[in-house]
């Protein structure tokens, strides 16, 4: 079951998403599908708070209040989003149960004009009416004026619909002012777009495609700025595409990849990696410039490690392990390079990488690292190799699982269970079996039973079941935590000999026995 969140935090990401949306209605074009799916995610922020009714916060100067309390303090895109609307005299807000994504939009492009020009055209809220948004008011909380209010503005829509917005077409510009700020756009812009829209053309031919090529890389430089990032990754991403692309002449994409090729210049990346990690940068965003940046792969591998050793965002963390992780195997022993910084995270994040790639050429380099003297390194080391998997990393975890430390032995069981490797199964069935009259193996034994069943086997089966009849008056209680160990092991393996044991052990005298028996029983009829 969810834990339902506080309402300062659910307003935190409400807030966050908003702020999202201002930036891509700045742009992305109307009715461009990111800016539809940023609106949509957006929603999707707003939602839980509205379940029980209408919604009211407080704005001040810096920041945002609910039920009292400040809604997140260390958000940095707060203070100025909470600026925003207080330069458009907002103090307090209302939102109705029956708030859209039309709405949010609206919201988000009235927040965008300069707060001059909302105040000549008579507030926000007369903007919003105008765009008949009736699930957004401003500093007024008396629900019965605002009925009224609504009940006039309709009033007027339905005896001048010219004075109404398009509803149908939510996608269109919402408000004169914003098409009027749009049209502001730099020349930069302007001539990029054009470049685009033209080398999107069919039927151009492919001496005049070439010749626009090389208008691209000068002015994409240009507009590496902040109003330019929508474009910088249009055009990248389209060049990736047409490079790609069977449809087009080997001479279009031969071109193609020059061009990007090309534009691997420090400056170009710099910019992507710095986009990469914003706070405000999109989902839709991040996917394509780790794609774009994929493409110029070992030569951006130092510049991303490099970021993310000093990088302090957490989305930003995660951003720049996943473009690592896809880079492969020609990665590695750049990656390597780094497992000699003194610094244990930066150890841990590399020792991580290596794990995702997968490949087996980054084990010698993790063995070492298994008695690191932070043990997060070491752990880290032990999740990689059962990541990576195949004989050598099986090897190595078995001496593990034999090591002084029982900390390290637990993780290597676990590990064992997680690759799966039959090759395994003789060790963990020598560990259970092995000779222990008073328990004090019991943590790993059960560890090592826990690994069998993940593993699956076919020959554990039958010494599980033997575990499992096997009772003891000596030490009782101990065994019959390793008896309902393997109860719960033998779910993994439906077969008649070991569904009809189970049966009978559902009226086992020692009830966590028989409750492992009955949860193994659901889980083999579940399938």
């Amino acid at each position: 079951m969810d834990i339902p969140q506080p309402k300062p935090i659910l307003l935190e990401n409400a807030l966050r998403a908003l702020a999202r949306i201002i930036k891509a209605a700045g742009f992305y074009p109307p009715g461009h599908p990111a800016l539809k799916a940023q609106i949509l995610e957006g929603l999707k922020a707003w939602r839980p708070l509205l379940t029980e009714g209408n919604l009211t916060f407080s704005v001040r100067k810096d920041h945002f209040v609910v039920d009292e309390a400040r809604v997140g303090k260390e958000a940095a895109f707060l203070p100025q989003l909470a600026t925003a609307f207080f330069a458009r005299r907002v103090q307090r807000v209302l939102v109705l149960p029956d708030f859209s994504d039309r709405d949010l939009l609206g919201l988000a492009r009235a927040l965008a004009i300069r707060p001059e020009l909302i105040a000549q055209k008579g507030g926000i809220e007369e903007l919003l009416l105008q765009a008949r948004v009736m699930t957004l008011w401003f500093n007024e909380l008396q629900l019965d004026r605002i009925v009224k209010r609504k009940q006039e503005a309709e009033k007027v829509f339905a005896t001048d619909p010219g004075k109404s917005g398009d509803t149908a077409a939510w996608d269109e510009p919402l408000l004169e002012e914003a098409t009027e700020q749009a049209e502001e756009k730099p020349k930069e812009l302007r001539e990029m777009e054009e470049l685009l829209r033209n080398l999107q053309q069919q039927g151009i031919p492919d001496d005049r495609y070439r010749l626009l090529l090389q208008e691209l890389p000068p002015k994409l430089r240009r507009i590496l700025t902040d109003e330019g990032r929508y474009l910088v990754i249009e055009a990248l991403a389209l060049l990736l595409t047409h490079a790609q692309s069977e449809r087009l002449s080997v001479a279009r994409r031969q071109a193609a990849h020059q061009a990007l090729d090309a534009l691997g210049m420090e400056d170009v990346l710099n910019y992507l990696v710095d986009l990469l990690c914003l706070p405000l940068t999109t989902r839709q965003e991040q996917d394509a410039i780790i794609t774009i940046l994929l493409f110029y792969g070992t030569r951006v591998v130092t510049r991303i490690m490099d970021r993310l050793c000093s990088e302090k965002g957490g989305q930003a963390r995660r951003c720049l392990t996943e473009l690592l992780s896809r880079q492969g195997a020609e990665a590695i022993p750049i990656l390597n390079s780094y497992l000699s910084d003194e610094r244990w995270y930066v150890k841990r994040n590399v020792v991580f990488i290596l794990g995702e790639i997968r490949h087996p050429s980054a084990v010698p380099a993790l063995t070492p690292l298994l008695n690191h003297e932070d043990v997060r390194v070491g752990r880290e080391a032990i999740r990689s190799l059962s990541r990576i998997g195949g004989p050598e990393a099986l090897d190595i975890l078995l001496q593990v699982a034999e090591d002084e430390d029982p900390d390290l032995r637990r993780l290597a069981f676990l590990s064992l269970g997680a690759m799966k490797e039959p090759a395994a199964v003789p060790f963990l069935l020598r560990v259970v079996q092995s000779q222990d009259f008073l328990v004090k193996k019991l943590d790993e034994k059960k560890e090592a039973i826990r690994a069998l069943g993940e593993i699956a086997a076919p020959e554990s089966w039958p010494h599980l079941l033997e575990l499992l009849h096997r009772r003891k008056f000596w030490k009782r209680a101990r065994y019959n935590e390793l008896r309902a160990a393997a109860a719960a092991a033998l779910a993994s393996f439906p077969v008649p000999e070991v569904i009809g044991a189970l049966e009978e052990t559902t009226e086992d005298p020692a009830q966590q026995v028989a409750r492992a028996a009955v949860q193994s029983l659901k889980q083999i009829r579940k399938g």
